[in-house]
């Protein structure tokens, strides 16, 4: 709603809700088989409805995780209300308002098989199918919850910003803006979260450290279990100089401070996972040969006698869930230089850098209980020489002795980008216009920068994961051009209608590849928790293949095993993936009939020249570390190295489409 108020003055108010509702079930086609699986597979707590099929694996032999999605929920309901007030006065323009959002999310934490996860290894049979499907052989680590927790997570965000552009004279301009942004801790509706803060931990109570969020005030915090952060001020500011004071060549500047809200759901569905909501059963990580060596363990079909005892509390296996108290909204700073030329008519380019340093990234699944540095190597010797006495000595060296595994979640990652991009643009004249982009950039960071991702090396010491960013790409070109031919008119009305006037459209795109991780599948640093374990890499020893097979990308002999006690040489991002060479095309054409009517025809041509662009990367070496097995120190994925996936052939389509 808009209110002009004087010749000066205009207020804008909006509201607006949106939200989705997304349910996930078993296809009746599947149905028959999912209840098959459910009845042979045995559980400790009685089985959630519709649940069948566990989740299965973690990348040994090249398998990928096996996992069946249904039945799941969510429901998202969004509320925003803005104002926003706009003032003219003389040579400057203001601008003054406020938002404030309540936010609804009702998400099942646990989707399908999620509740019952299945994980095994192929270091007793050397196969990872074998090992789990012989009878009453042991999974390496089972984990079980008690039932499928419906998390009512609601968040609230509240802004307050106003800014003045100020035209100095005919060739400068001057913005400066101030922002306040309140990203409040998202909150369960129904208090069924639970944060465990290691510091009040006494010793002795695995449970001590739990604060539930109806008993808040046990630590002083609020019900969210998490302090707001209310240092939210950003300022900002811009400037725009013609230098020569004709407007064809104009340099920009900008810096400012930019805060956003992180994640809602994965920290608040972990302390819903917490006791006393939710219990779970967990082995931990085991190499027993039969349920008589291991009576807290358990085969597919079969479960040991102890198992029900190895809940959280309980059972020096079960972790809890924390995150940082102080967790705090994620922050960039931001800058950029720009030169904009016309150097013909309706062509104009530009040259900018651009520089962002960002903190306070989510930093998720630290092991704030791992062993003590100390303790690793005693650990790593037995890994390697007496797989049987590990979990005893795990249990010993932890940092807070008596509990298991905590998987914090805190912000304290941090990133830079530093890139150099070159526009050119033509808008659409004598039946032309076209665009072209190019960047060179470098992204470095210590957490990975997409969502969901969890790949701390060393909860001590998290300059290990420095390095290229996953989302870092060096060098991008993405082109695109429309041009319109010539009529036909001179050729007679009926040549030119069915002729003339054809628009032909590209685009190109040449994309550098991303880091991708190749994974040692083995712990020989000697820590406690499952971590994302690099190889060494090998001196003097190509990384990438160029063989006659076009699916063999990267050189298993590049990589090695590290060797007892110590984190692998292989820097984080250091490995790229394929890049990307595509370009698209289509031609089209519109014929007005009458006032009322028109037609448009349509080819579409995507990938034109059917160029393979490969997107994926079997990146698990699953090396064999037991000095006593056969394949020690070697690499027992026959997959690993080879291109998994692409984006797909040449595609082409046609269209019609009538208009009145």
């Amino acid at each position: 709603m808009t209110n002009t108020l004087t010749p000066t003055a205009v207020n804008e108010f909006q509201f607006s809700r949106s939200g989705n509702d997304i349910f996930v079930t078993t296809n009746k086609a599947g149905q028959a088989l999912n209840d098959e699986i459910a009845a042979k597979f045995p559980t400790v707590f009685p089985r959630e409805k519709g649940t069948g099929l566990p989740t299965v694996g973690w990348g040994t032999d090249g398998y990928p995780i096996l996992r069946h999605f249904a039945p799941w929920g969510n429901h998202q309901d969004l509320w925003v209300w803005k104002d926003d007030f706009s003032k003219v006065s003389g040579s400057h323009t203001f601008k003054f308002g406020a938002l404030f959002s309540h936010n609804i999310k009702n998400e099942q934490v646990t989707p399908g098989s999620g509740p019952y996860l299945v994980q095994s290894s192929n270091e007793r049979t050397g196969n990872l199918i074998s090992e789990l499907l012989l009878k009453d052989l042991p999974v390496n680590e089972y984990t079980e919850l008690d039932h499928q927790e419906t998390l009512l997570c609601r968040w609230h965000d509240i802004e307050f910003y106003g800014n003045d552009t100020w035209k100095i004279n005919p060739r400068v301009s001057l913005t400066l803006g101030l922002r306040w942004s309140r990203y409040s801790a998202p909150y369960s509706d129904n208090n069924r979260i639970s944060n465990y803060i290691v510091g009040r931990y006494d010793g002795k109570d695995p449970l001590s450290g739990l604060v539930q969020a109806d008993q808040d005030g046990r630590a002083g915090l609020p019900r969210s279990l998490v302090n707001s952060y209310n240092g939210g001020y950003q300022p900002r500011i811009g400037v725009a100089w013609s230098l020569f004071g004709d407007n064809r060549t104009v340099l920009r500047l900008g810096a400012g401070r930019f805060l956003g809200r992180s994640q809602t759901i994965p920290d608040l569905a972990g302390m819903a996972l917490n006791s006393p909501w939710t219990t779970t059963i967990d082995t931990g990580w085991q190499s027993g040969l039969s349920l008589v060596d291991c009576p807290v363990c358990r085969s597919l079909d079969t479960i040991g006698p102890e198992l029900k005892n190895a809940v959280a509390g309980v059972g020096s296996n079960t972790g809890f869930n924390a995150t940082n108290v102080d967790f705090g909204p994620p922050e960039s700073w931001q800058w950029n230089v720009t030169v904009s030329r016309e150097v013909l008519k309706d062509t104009v380019v530009e040259a900018s850098y651009i520089g962002n340093h960002g903190i306070h990234i989510w930093r998720s699944g630290v092991a704030y209980n791992d062993v003590t540095p100390g303790a690793r190597i005693k650990i790593a010797q037995a890994l390697r020489f007496d797989p049987g006495s590990v979990q005893d000595l795990i249990d010993a060296n932890r940092v807070h002795k008596g509990l298991g595994p905590i998987y914090g979640s805190e912000s304290t990652g941090n990133s830079s980008y530093n890139a150099f991009q070159l526009w050119v643009n033509r808008r659409f004249s004598n039946r032309l216009a076209f665009q072209v982009a190019y960047t060179w950039s470098h992204a470095i960071t210590d957490v990975p920068l997409q969502s969901y991702v969890s790949a701390t090396t060393d909860p001590f010491n998290y300059d290990l994961d420095r390095g290229d960013a996953d989302l870092d790409r060096r060098q991008m070109f993405v082109g695109n051009a429309v041009y319109v031919l010539p009529g036909l008119r001179g050729k007679g009305a009926f040549v030119n209608y069915l002729l003339g006037d054809w628009q032909l459209n590209a685009i190109v795109s040449f994309l550098g590849g991303t880091p991708i991780y190749p994974l040692s599948g083995v712990n020989t640093a000697g820590l406690a928790n499952f971590g994302f374990w690099r190889p060494d890499l090998v001196p003097g020893v190509p990384i990438y293949l160029h063989t006659d097979n076009p699916l063999q990308y990267l050189n298993p002999a590049a990589f090695s095993l590290p060797d007892v006690g110590k984190f692998g040489s292989l820097g984080p991002g250091s490995i790229r993936g394929p890049g990307t060479s595509n370009v698209d095309f289509s031609i089209n054409k519109n014929w007005r009939i009458h006032e009322r009517y028109s037609l448009q025809f349509r080819a579409e041509m995507f990938n034109l020249f059917n160029h393979p662009n490969f997107s994926g990367v079997d990146t698990f070496l699953a090396f064999q570390q037991g000095i006593a097995d056969p394949q020690y120190a070697k690499s027992t994925n026959a997959q690993f190295g080879y291109l998994t996936s692409n984006r797909g052939p040449r595609e082409i389509q046609f269209g019609l489409k009538f208009s009145f």
